[in-house]
């Protein structure tokens, strides 16, 4: 697919079947950032995060509830997403156990029709004739097939099936992706346990470690941003943790961090689900605890720059064992010293981060600081435009 500047993607339309509104897309977002550069960019993304969306797409989904005509938003030039009807929802506590799990991958199946539809008539009312499609999530695969495309891509970003809000649909979800991954050209993951986990199903997985964009968290390391308001009272230094609060979090762990370290602040920067607000309910007597939200895509380095130690509590299982933590490559790109436990992906980066098998080997993380002026060589290595051009080579 050479256009006529030469080797590379130029003016192509890709459709991505995303992991989320725009502004929380951790994983397609970038992608497709760098994608947009010299191509048109129709980002599709579910109507199940209504309740937790921007003002500007609660506008577009309220507009397709009243009227059923979904709102094309212009996000970037070259960027178009489209409000996508939600699929059949995946959390544990909406299934019950005694239902059968040929009927739930039924009805998955069922609602990947529905939308697959949906797509069709949207695109062709846009008179768009796809040469890509991405798919993030696993089950979006049915989905994606049944939209004609040039190229079909799979994106795996973690094991979905391993979630924990995800345990009553774990079997049907292993089950679609078994059959459907086969019927996609090219596989991407971003972990080598991704990997390996998928090279028996399919003969051309590429293993495309997570990107950073070095310009924005050197200008961190740099100290060149202005300080959020949110965190510029909050006294020197600051441990820091950026990422979804969910159940990968260790709960008990970043207790023992918060009460350890007492005098000083411990920020949360992102998202907090349902059951990240039962595990910081055992927080609540640290008041050095910081629970500051979800932040833009665009404005985590500044809070990034902002931290003095990074950490990355996660418990250790066999999810997360398979992942290969976007976090932990633009904190050493901002020269940050991190703190992580010991998960199997990180074990490389040995020598520059500071791995814990135990909650008092974390708390004991001091020694992190030795990392931290390793931190940009390392992390610069996945910038954005490399990784993201290596996949769409």
């Amino acid at each position: 697919m050479s256009g006529e500047n030469g080797p590379g993607l130029h003016g192509l339309n890709i459709v991505c079947i995303a992991d989320g509104l725009w502004d929380r897309a951790i994983n397609s977002g970038p992608v497709m950032t760098e994608l947009a550069k010299r191509n048109n960019v129709y980002f599709f993304a579910s109507a199940s995060e209504w309740g937790t969306a921007p003002p500007a797409s609660r506008r577009a989904f309220r507009t397709y509830a009243r009227t059923g005509r979904p709102v094309v938003q212009e996000i970037e030039p070259r960027i178009k997403q489209i409000v996508l009807p939600a699929p059949i929802p995946t959390g544990a506590s909406l299934w019950p156990q005694w239902m059968r799990h040929s009927t739930v991958r039924g009805l998955m199946l069922c609602s990947a029709r529905l939308r697959a539809a949906f797509v069709r008539r949207r695109l062709a009312s846009l008179g768009v004739e796809p040469d890509i499609l991405f798919v993030f999530w696993p089950q979006d695969l049915p989905l994606g097939v049944r939209v004609p495309a040039r190229v079909r891509c799979v994106r795996v970003f973690d094991e979905v099936s391993l979630f924990r809000s995800h345990r009553m649909v774990r079997e049907p979800l292993r089950e679609i992706e078994r059959e459907f991954l086969p019927r996609y050209d090219l596989v991407f993951t971003s972990s080598r346990a991704q990997t390996r986990n998928r090279q028996t199903w399919h003969p051309a997985v590429h293993f495309v470690p997570n990107s950073v964009d070095c310009r924005a968290y050197a200008a961190a390391a740099r100290n060149a941003y202005s300080p959020p308001a949110d965190m510029r009272g909050l006294r020197k230094p600051v441990i820091g943790f950026v990422g979804g609060v969910h159940s990968k979090i260790d709960y008990p762990l970043l207790r023992k961090v918060a009460e350890q370290y007492r005098d000083l602040p411990v920020a949360l920067v992102g998202e907090v689900t349902d059951i990240g607000r039962q595990g910081l309910a055992d927080l609540r007597h640290c008041d050095n605890v910081r629970v500051l939200g979800w932040r833009k895509r665009d404005d985590i380095p500044r809070y990034v720059q902002r931290i003095d130690v990074s950490i990355v509590p996660y418990i250790l299982n066999e999810s997360t064992h398979t992942m290969y933590i976007l976090k932990v490559v633009e904190h050493l790109a901002a020269e940050k010293p991190i703190v992580s436990t010991d998960l199997a992906e990180l074990r490389p980066m040995a020598g520059v981060i500071a791995l814990a098998r135990t909650h008092e080997q974390f708390v004991a993380g001091g020694r992190a600081y030795l990392g931290g002026a390793q931190g940009k060589s390392a992390g610069c290595q996945n910038s954005q435009g490399a990784r993201d051009r290596d996949e769409a080579a």
